[in-house]
């Protein structure tokens, strides 16, 4: 996006489909811009806790555990430019797990579960009032 005012409004909204498996799956994702992830998008720092935007916790049931959600994410900052910025979704894993975006674990061609999602990010420019 190339914002048309410096002191303009840039509206991020996202929903990304992850999928997991493994014994305390933790996946998370965070708002990125230019390869680096918006430290002002993400939860407080606290102890070892990783800062995310947005994650869900697969929980201690063995590495059979399989689980599929939509990560739910928004963001607003000021454009700070008038240059092009390039926003993105970052995708991160805590534990040893197995991860995919936009597609279930094991991928079976049946008609009833393993379904393929879409993400989606929206990058918004807003002028103030």
């Amino acid at each position: 996006i190339t914002p048309s005012n410096t002191n303009n409004r840039i509206i991020l909204m996202a929903a990304v489909y992850l999928s997991a498996r493994g014994n305390t799956s933790a996946p998370y994702v965070a708002f990125g811009k230019g390869g680096s992830v918006i430290a002002n998008s993400t939860g407080d720092a606290a102890g070892n806790r990783p800062r995310v935007t947005s994650a869900f916790y697969n929980g201690d049931y063995g590495d059979n555990n399989v689980i599929y959600d939509v990560l739910p994410m928004m963001y607003a900052e000021t454009a700070g430019a008038t240059t092009q910025q390039t926003y993105s979704v970052m995708v991160k894993q805590g534990g040893a797990i197995t991860m995919y975006v936009n597609r279930s674990i094991i991928d079976r061609d049946t008609a009833y579960y393993e379904a393929r999602g879409a993400s989606s990010l929206i990058a918004m420019e807003v002028a103030p009032e």
